[in-house]
């Protein structure tokens, strides 16, 4: 009978030890059972080839994974510095340092046209492309910029959902996954619903009229809350967009403006007290350094005179006209003016010392408005793009059920699929069969019976 051994008890230095240990176990379990005594396969070899392959299919994900609009990405970036060796060893300033750029890194959507938009590094295409190819470009184009290499991670956080509509039981939204095809949307749909097609039809425009509804609602709060702060970025009067105008017209724009200017103005309000009580404490501590520099050099005239006096003392003393009493009183009016102006000394270096800290304290305030300010910028835009996303998305649907049917009644037939895709040159409608690979974003109209398309 033969026995597996593995190789790394063959390569290990307890080579004696280990096939002793290995006969024990051989010997105890073949008298326990005939079969017993056959190797298990799955050893550190094999568990290595595991491994390779598990990195394998990574890599090839990364290559093959095409991205498409509205994908949400998480990008990370780590500047590789040459350390200057100070330890006096030569191999210290061999080992790169990889510093991460936390101005760059973070979650990025690519946009309508393929692009996304990274700070410092402006906007950069990546549709069409692999996420391999987006961190090679990436790494480039951080070379291109800065001098410098980097390197570039760019990981998947989430893909656009693909819709579901038409008589199925559970018409909607389902998360997209790698290799999902049309009868997997009709899987997580709940399979055919043997309802009528008009039925159906109007169930999801009203739904998709209504989602539309409250997209554009909240576009509008959005598009005049984006106006407020970029006008307020910029210092001049807010003014409405033209797609604000073209969504609540010109009188519903205007009020929205003035309704939003008075919400962020509460918003600034407490900011403005916390701004006002620093420029008053300043204020305060300037007057307060005046008087006490004032203070100074009263004190200090003072110590003047009384070094005179003391001067003078002190040659009517050599000259036997003042007596050692006097002598030792105009010493110590002296020492106490000094010791007095070393006082006001120091508490003028102390008012100097919170007048800085004040000022400091109201620079940083101001900073934080600033920083705010552009957060919420930044914000707005993106749920801005979201909810235009959303828009655009019912739009099409809308589009797609736009056309009344008329079911045949004893007609059965194949079920047609129609696929609606979002392209960067712009949506594609056609024809597909079960089978067909999905992309993120797919909208997939269901028709399960004999339909004739009557124009409205």
């Amino acid at each position: 009978m033969l026995y597996y051994v593995p190789r790394t008890l063959i390569e290990s230095g307890r080579m004696g030890t280990n096939l002793m240990l290995l006969s024990c176990l051989i010997a105890a379990g073949t008298a326990r059972s005939p079969t017993a005594a056959i190797a298990q396969p799955m050893t550190n070899d094999a568990r290595a080839i595991q491994r390779n392959a598990e990195l394998n299919t990574l890599e090839s994900r990364h290559t093959s994974v095409k991205l498409a609009l509205a994908d949400r990405l998480k990008i990370s970036f780590f500047e590789r510095i040459q350390p200057v060796a100070d330890t006096g060893y030569a191999d210290d300033a061999s080992i790169p340092l990889m510093v991460e750029r936390v101005e760059l890194t973070g979650e990025y959507t690519v946009q309508e046209d393929g692009n996304i938009f990274l700070p410092l590094l402006g906007e950069h295409s990546v549709g069409e492309q692999n996420l391999r190819q987006v961190q090679e470009s990436l790494a480039h184009r951080f070379v291109e910029i800065f001098g410098r290499e980097a390197t570039v991670s760019v990981a998947m956080l989430e893909r656009a959902p693909v819709f579901v509509v038409g008589p199925v039981a559970n018409p909607g939204t389902f998360k997209f996954m790698p290799g999902m095809t049309v009868l997997h949307a009709l899987a997580l749909a709940g399979g055919l619903e043997k309802v009528s097609s008009q039925t159906q039809q109007y169930r999801d425009s009203l739904r998709e009229t209504e989602r539309l509804r409250r997209a554009n609602e909240k576009l509008k709060q959005l598009l005049a809350r984006g106006a407020v702060l970029q006008a307020e970025r910029g210092g001049v009067q807010a003014t409405a967009p033209q797609e604000l105008i073209d969504l609540a017209g010109a009188e519903g724009a205007a009020r929205m403006l003035t309704e939003m200017a008075h919400i962020r103005a509460l918003n600034l309000s407490i900011r403005q007290l916390e701004l006002r009580a620093y420029e008053a404490a300043t204020d305060s501590i300037k007057r307060e350094l005046q008087s006490v520099r004032k203070r100074v050099e009263h004190i200090e005239e003072n110590v003047r005179g009384k070094e005179d006096r003391l001067n003078i003392m002190r040659s009517a003393r050599h000259k036997g006209a003042a007596s050692a009493h006097s002598m030792l009183l105009a010493q110590s009016e002296f020492s106490d003016s000094q010791a007095l102006l070393e006082s006001i000394m120091a508490t003028l270096a102390q008012t100097d010392l919170r007048l800085a800290q004040a000022e400091s304290d109201r620079s940083k305030l101001q900073a934080t408005i600033r920083i705010e300010l552009e957060r919420d910028i930044l914000e707005t835009q993106r749920e801005i793009l979201e909810e235009q996303l959303t828009a655009d998305t019912s739009r099409q649907m809308l589009n797609a059920l736009g056309r009344i049917t008329v079911r045949a009644p004893l007609a059965m037939m194949d079920t047609v699929f129609e696929i609606s895709r979002r392209t960067s040159r712009g949506p594609e409608i056609f024809l597909a069969d079960d089978s067909v690979l999905l992309q993120p974003g797919d909208v997939i109209r269901i028709r399960g019976y004999q339909e004739t398309a009557l124009t409205r």
